[in-house]
């Protein structure tokens, strides 16, 4: 049985703005399009229509909005959100912040890290302020410098994150555009304790937040449940419950996967979303460790890829990192890991040019510093078998890294 007609609108502007709201007045069901639809995604539309239009795709009756997830280790899942639980996410999220305000949007609004601001400003009625180069922290600071409203907003991932306070510490004005948000909200993966305590000696009002696409967006901040949300940890899994789940997927084969439906300690019906993230509440907080599928095995050893990369991180010279799994004939897996050498390597190197080099090639000194920390830290098994020097990490749209690009570099 075919359901109603999905939309499909540029992820751009006004023209997404107007349609979202009527969509949650009962419009028209919205499949926000990015600019430059990835590969991945459009044989995900395809193969769900049989190669019809989107529009005959069969939406749910209750169905809003329907948005793709990152597709960050695979193919994109398209999740179905009705209006109800995008206003629910909307409602707390105010509730949390504690007044209506303007938001700058510096995510793709084809993300739900985009959308879901574009969701809250039409619920206060104050148009949003769209930055144009979301990758480019001098661009974000303009942008903010133009908002017209006393109460400002934004919302970012680390990556944004890092690099604003990078500007910041060497810009005084930017540091001041930065403090001028009553909350800087981050969300789309861990924020290292150094990212959080610089945010707070420059007096950034940053609030961490946590949630998934099949959450409308961050249900969690600062470790804290917000609106009706429900937390627990089941087998080591961080799995939510509340108003702002998701109806579904449109690939519903999927759905039994991601939903699980149980009778709570009342005896009714309650919906959980395994989120595939792993964590454990510790006095009521919620502490996200990694992904489940971001876990190497070794020689018989699990060892999270966040773990490296939190190591990594530390080590002095190294601006950012990221790291993937590749097979390994003699270990079974091994950790590979992407390096940015921050401008001090690259002056030492005598202008190398970062092209699929090797890090040794650059900085034997950085590489071999980075192997012994995590050898010391984590064990043996945590030295990744190669190490990249890259310019730039490569990231997705929605601003989280492309791990299947971070396989490619070390050629698998």
């Amino acid at each position: 049985m075919r359901g109603r007609e999905l939309e499909t609108v540029a992820a751009a502007g006004e023209q997404l703005y107007c349609a979202l709201e009527q969509a949650l007045r009962g419009g028209s069901p919205v499949l926000p399009i990015p600019q430059k639809m990835s590969a991945e995604l459009a044989r995900a539309l395809h193969g769900l229509a049989g190669g019809a239009r989107p529009g005959e795709v069969g939406v749910r009756l209750d169905t809003a909005v329907v948005i793709a997830t990152s597709g960050s280790t695979g193919t994109p899942k398209l999740v179905e959100l009705s209006a109800s639980a995008l206003l629910a996410n909307a409602n707390a999220s105010r509730e949390t912040l504690g007044d209506d305000g303007q938001w700058l949007i510096a995510l793709p609004t084809h993300t739900m890290g985009g959308l879901g601001q574009l969701v809250r400003s039409i619920c206060s009625g104050i148009k949003p302020h769209y930055a144009a180069d979301y990758g480019n922290p001098e661009a974000l600071v303009q942008a903010a410098q133009r908002m017209t409203e006393p109460v400002k907003y934004t919302s970012l991932v680390p990556a944004q994150l890092y690099r604003l306070l990078e500007l910041a510490q060497r810009d005084p004005c930017a540091a001041d555009v930065l403090r001028g948000f009553r909350a800087v909200l981050v969300g789309g993966g861990l924020v290292s304790l150094e990212l959080r305590q610089r945010a707070h000696e420059l007096g950034v009002n940053l609030v961490r937040t946590y949630g998934a696409t099949e959450t409308a967006g961050g249900c969690v901040y600062d470790g804290v449940e917000i609106g009706d949300t429900k937390i627990r940890v089941r087998g080591g899994e961080v799995q939510l419950a509340g108003s702002n789940l998701a109806s579904g997927y449109l690939n519903r084969e999927l759905e039994n996967l991601a939903f699980v439906t149980e009778k709570n300690a009342a005896g009714q019906l309650e919906r959980w979303y395994r989120t595939g993230d792993s964590g454990y509440l510790m006095g009521g907080m919620l502490d996200i460790t990694g992904r489940l599928d971001r876990v190497l095995i070794s020689g018989g050893i699990n060892i999270s890829l966040e773990s490296i990369e939190q190591v990594a991180q530390r080590v002095p010279g190294v601006a950012e990192c990221c790291a993937a799994i590749i097979a390994d004939e003699q270990w079974g897996h091994r950790a590979v890991l992407a390096v940015v050498p921050d401008r001090a390597v690259l002056e030492d190197s005598a202008g190398a040019q970062l092209a699929l080099c090797e890090l040794e090639n650059i900085s034997p000194l950085l590489a071999a510093d980075i192997k012994a920390r995590l050898r010391s830290e984590i064990g043996a098994g945590a030295v990744p078998k190669r190490l990249c020097a890259v310019a730039n990490i490569p990231y997705l749209q929605s601003g989280k890294p492309d791990l299947q690009k971070i396989k490619q570099l070390h050629g698998d």
